[in-house]
């Protein structure tokens, strides 16, 4: 339940009464905990779980169409071929499902996409920042995470995205720059 101000036949800001209101009704506050977490170890971990849950989804399609192929196989060449391919694809799904991720310690920044994992020591990091982007082949608009490094280069992380803010409100990727940015952070 969340409190919502009250009008007739309305619920919106600006009047003087409050009242309790369905889930359906209030605007969903989102659950950043999932996407920014620190650790008892003093890490901050951040995790596109968006981007996770659709690129693990299509491989493990795949992986499940492939399976066909090792039921079916009539010869050892098929059988080699449809094994091997799913040994690729299995690998794949446990990256894509780490993927997407940036841990960030005291000592060194760690970012792991599908197929690389990429650290850098924390003292070359001179801040964390989000920008509007464009990212894939579609040039869509999204709120991407960056890091700028002391040499002045930023290395733009494309897999931590979001979408991007709507009417100046902060989405997730502006609250963990901060979060990151923080002098405790460090």
């Amino acid at each position: 339940m969340c409190q919502v101000a009250h009008r007739p036949a309305n619920i919106g800001c600006g009047a003087k009464t409050l009242r309790w209101a369905s889930a359906r009704q209030c605007p969903r506050a989102p659950d950043n905990r999932r996407v920014l977490a620190r650790q008892a170890d003093g890490r901050y971990v951040v995790r596109s779980r968006y981007v996770r849950g659709l690129t693990t989804g299509v491989l493990v399609v795949f992986f499940l169409l492939d399976a066909g192929g090792v039921i079916d196989a009539t010869n050892t060449a098929a059988l080699v071929f449809a094994t091997v391919l799913e040994i690729a694809l299995a690998a794949l799904v446990v990256r894509a499902w780490r993927s997407a991720t940036m841990i960030v310690s005291e000592t060194e920044v760690v970012v792991r996409s599908l197929l690389t994992t990429r650290s850098w020591p924390r003292d070359k990091v001179r801040a964390f920042i989000a920008s509007t982007r464009r990212v894939g082949m579609g040039g869509w608009r999204r709120g991407v995470l960056g890091i700028v490094f002391v040499d002045g280069s930023t290395r733009w992380l494309t897999e931590i995205n979001s979408r991007p803010p709507r009417e100046g409100a902060p989405t997730w990727i502006d609250e963990a720059v901060s979060a990151l940015n923080e002098p405790q952070g460090r």
